[in-house]
């Protein structure tokens, strides 16, 4: 017998209904689902993967790095350990005798030597301090020129009997110094030859000196000068001197002032009965 009551056919439309509905749900909401996981799945391992890729980026820098500073360390400290040398042998070449029978090789007092000796080992722990504290990317240290090697020992050298007395050398010494406390350069200028191995310069005739000094008078317009040591002979021939004494200065400029220690170096040289310098070098310390 057929049935046409309206509550059952309400109620076999609500379960097409239902259905429909978990039907949809399986078949299009689960999927996408699914795949907004798998999405964000793929996200992350990208991320991972950008991220361990940034790591090895950065390590290999960081060696490149490393590699780099430790380049830049030798190359400064080899910089370093030439002008070491060359801060012995200079000092040794400026305070020595080269021996005319033999180039590049020097005769000193043992004084000398061990000043040198001490300088270089200065200018290495000075480098090395620096190098520890990782100050290697300023001015690398630029050699000077390499001087001849020298002998590391030696006899004293046979000194000729000079023309000149020491009194006449101490003499001179000190009116050398005191020249340099006057504003009137005239004077000063016959204390010199007419041509002058001057300082790091090489030689030079009287206008240069002139105009050297000149200038330096002119920015310390005060100065004083006081010899502390003895007048010591480095070598001398019949008509020549080479003398080195130590002094203290102290040169003034209105409220600007300095002062300290030094030394000078001075070859005297015998001419028609007057002394003149033929070479001035001389250092502060």
């Amino acid at each position: 017998m057929k049935s046409n009551h309206p509550a059952l056919w309400v109620i076999a439309f609500l379960l097409v209904l239902v259905a429909g509905i978990v039907g949809y749900h399986f078949l299009v909401t689960v999927p996408a689902q699914q795949q907004a996981l798998i999405e964000l799945e793929r996200e992350k391992l990208k991320a991972q993967t950008d991220l361990e890729l940034s790591k090895q980026k950065l390590e290999r820098q960081d060696k490149e790095e490393a590699r780099k500073r430790e380049s830049q360390k030798a190359q400064y400290l080899t910089a370093c350990e030439r002008k070491a040398d060359n801060a012995y042998w200079n000092y040794v070449r400026i305070n020595g005798r080269e021996d005319p029978d033999q180039n590049g090789t020097y005769w000193a007092f043992q004084n000398v030597w061990d000043r040198a000796s001490e300088l270089k080992e200065e200018t290495i722990s000075q480098c090395l301090q620096l190098s520890e504290a990782g100050i290697v990317n300023g001015e690398t240290p630029t050699p000077e020129v390499v001087a001849t090697p020298v002998v590391d020992s030696f006899e004293d050298p046979v000194v000729e009997e000079p023309y000149m007395t020491d009194q006449e050398v101490l003499d001179f010494t000190d009116q050398y110094l005191s020249m340099g406390e006057r504003n009137d350069l005239a004077p000063s200028m016959d204390l010199y030859a007419e041509s002058v191995e001057y300082y790091d310069s090489g030689w030079k005739d009287k206008n240069f000196l002139f105009e050297d000094k000149r200038k330096y008078f002119s920015r310390w317009p005060v100065r004083e000068y006081q010899r502390v040591s003895d007048v010591v002979t480095l070598a001398s021939t019949s008509d020549t001197r080479t003398v080195r004494f130590d002094y203290t200065y102290r040169v003034r400029s209105g409220s600007k002032s300095l002062q300290g220690k030094a030394y000078a170096l001075l070859k005297l040289e015998e001419h028609n009965g007057q002394i003149l310098i033929r070479s001035e070098q001389g250092q502060i310390y």
